[in-house]
């Protein structure tokens, strides 16, 4: 494939504003014009399966033809299907990049991890050549080697290493070290193996962590049992990073890792927040007992409790922390017993109430719907200003839209009376155009369906700005794109050509100009074979004929809010 992209011109051009193979090279050599030929059978092929069978014979074509990957990708842009595109780049058989600068030495560790793979594939007979043959290929890279076949648990092309007089290091390359690889991924007889060979059981990686302490993260609960019971130092903490130690690292994993490593490590605030972030609540009250946070008894005449009374600057920092964290873990019951240890008069301190809205943004991005409730209820009975809570309901919208979280949504909409059409403060988008940025069709369909949002609302700085179809098909997002047509749309015009309930294949296309018009038409426009284009367009195909129910977007009046308008003046924009 580097042959038809190594040659003048250029190997890369734009269309419909994606970066794809020069068609110059289609030209360059016979057997490039045949390879064009053949990937237009191939689409042809895509293209006469349903709907819904696209992608999925796009991505077998694709690995079954990896030469003509490329070809059929640069088809696939070119006549606008962006799920058969996708599907085409997901199956890692087009290039979009090659020779040194960015991305290079990613490029060169794959090679090697593709090249060790083969040689670990090799039958009995053929393996010592073909680990000969690989070191000689990456000369001085043999410490590679060794740390490809402990991520792999190959066992025996780590022995026959060994037997070659490769001696495993955690000097040569501290960020590959073939016994923390081992211990991370599981593979207890190579750690073992590693270990009897010479390998410091508590020799350091680039970070300063351990073979322990990558067991634990991993949640190897029998390795770091082996590592213990063979000298492996838990108290051992990293000297970059976040610094942290075993425990803190396995605080989210296996319960008998915690168990293990507690008394051995003693607990932290660190660990603590390590457990409340997985919603390990095992883990969380092994810890949350070892730090002398008991349950909260029944408060006394000011409200408090004695243990809310009476936690050390270390316990209160973990509960805080704890709090902070506990969002993303999801688990009510840690919340709640994390919440008892907060007065009420305490919910507008300044560490309170950023644990409190932290928590609630991390619970929203999890979809943890029961969470969140708990914290904004704990927030308003607390006695919070009401403005301050409503402005932070209508944002955590924001983060939902965009994290897909469906029930979360529905909670702020109907619970708590969340603005559908709220925009940021700081991007001027709403939750609509959040959604459409991660191509969440589903969330499209909810919040223009069933919360009736605005879908004829421009983005950024001015009221009549791009709205979230000309982002969905900018995008190429075509999931997103049928989903607002279904909504409505908007559009700036439709082709007179296009009936409803006949035409098969329309084109949805962008401009960026004036209202960043969108436009439907049945045919393709030829300037958008152009490199120099800037509009975007998406082929969709209806078989059933086109569905209507499209509207034309509100005219500027209409459009206009606190923000300004953009109007075309002399073939610029003046501010009005």
């Amino acid at each position: 494939m580097s042959t038809l992209f190594d040659k003048d011109p250029k190997p890369y051009i734009w269309r419909n504003r994606q970066m794809v193979m020069n068609p110059a090279h289609f030209y360059s050599l016979p057997d490039n014009l045949l390879r064009q030929a053949q990937a237009r059978e191939l689409m042809e092929e895509i293209y006469s399966v349903p709907l819904d069978s696209q992608t999925v014979v796009a991505d077998l074509l694709a690995n079954e033809n990896e030469d003509l990957a490329p070809y059929m990708f640069y088809e696939a842009v070119k006549s606008g299907h962006a799920e058969v595109k996708k599907a085409i780049v997901d199956s890692g058989k087009v290039g979009l990049g090659s020779g040194p600068g960015k991305g290079w030495d990613d490029s060169v560790r794959a090679h090697q991890e593709r090249r060790a793979q083969e040689v670990f594939g090799f039958d009995e007979a053929e393996r010592t050549a073909g680990l000969r043959d690989w070191l000689r290929e990456f000369n001085g890279e043999s410490n590679t080697l060794m740390f490809h076949a402990a991520v792999a648990g190959a066992k025996d092309i780590i022995l026959r290493l060994l037997e070659l007089g490769i001696v495993p290091s955690s000097e040569t390359n501290l960020s590959l070290v073939p016994l923390h690889a081992a211990c991370y991924n599981g593979h207890l007889d190579c750690a073992k193996l590693l270990v009897e060979s010479g390998m410091n059981i508590n020799c350091r990686d680039e970070f300063g962590g351990t073979a322990l302490m990558r067991a634990a993260v991993g949640g190897r609960t029998e390795i770091v049992r082996w590592l213990l019971e063979n000298n492996a130092r838990p108290h051992f903490r990293e000297s970059r990073e976040g610094k942290y130690n075993a425990l803190e690292y396995g605080a989210g994993k296996d319960v008998e890792i915690v168990k293990m490593l507690l008394e051995a490590c003693g607990w932290s605030p660190t660990a603590l927040m390590g457990a409340a972030s997985f919603g390990k609540i095992e883990n969380f009250e092994l810890i949350a007992n070892k730090a002398g946070l008991l349950a909260p008894e029944s408060p006394e005449k000011d409200g408090s409790t004695p243990q809310q009374r009476h936690l050390n600057a270390e316990q209160w920092q973990a509960v805080i922390g704890a709090l902070d964290r506990g969002g993303s873990g999801g688990n009510a019951d840690i919340i709640r017993i994390l919440l008892a240890f907060i007065p009420a008069k305490a919910v507008e301190k300044d560490d309170v109430r950023e644990a409190l809205e932290q928590s609630a943004l991390r619970a929203t991005s999890g979809n943890h719907a029961e969470v969140v409730k708990l914290l904004l209820d704990f927030r308003i009975a607390g006695g919070a200003d009401k403005d301050i809570v409503q402005e932070q309901i209508n944002e955590l919208l924001l983060d939902a839209a965009n994290t897909n979280a469906l029930e979360t949504v529905r909670l702020l909409l109907d619970n708590y009376g969340a603005d559908v059409n709220y925009r940021d403060r700081r991007t001027q988008t709403n939750a609509l155009y959040n959604a459409v940025v991660k191509n969440h069709a589903e969330m499209v369909e909810v919040l223009a369906k069933e919360y009736s949002a605005d879908i004829h609302q421009g983005s950024g700085k001015f009221a009549n700005g791009p709205t979230p179809l000309w982002l969905a098909i900018d995008r190429q997002y075509e999931s997103a794109t049928r989903a607002l047509l279904a909504c409505g749309g908007p559009v700036e015009s439709v082709s007179m050509s296009l009936v409803e309930g006949e035409t098969t294949r329309v084109y949805v296309s962008t401009e960026r100009t004036y209202r960043a018009p969108v436009k439907l038409q049945t045919v393709m426009n030829p300037a958008w074979d152009d490199e120099h284009s800037t509009e975007s367009f998406l082929c969709l195909e209806y078989p059933d004929g086109w569905p209507g129910g499209v509207r034309q977007r509100r005219p500027d009046a209409e459009l206009k809010d606190d923000r300004e308008l953009r109007v075309p003046e002399d073939g610029g924009f003046v501010v009005v």
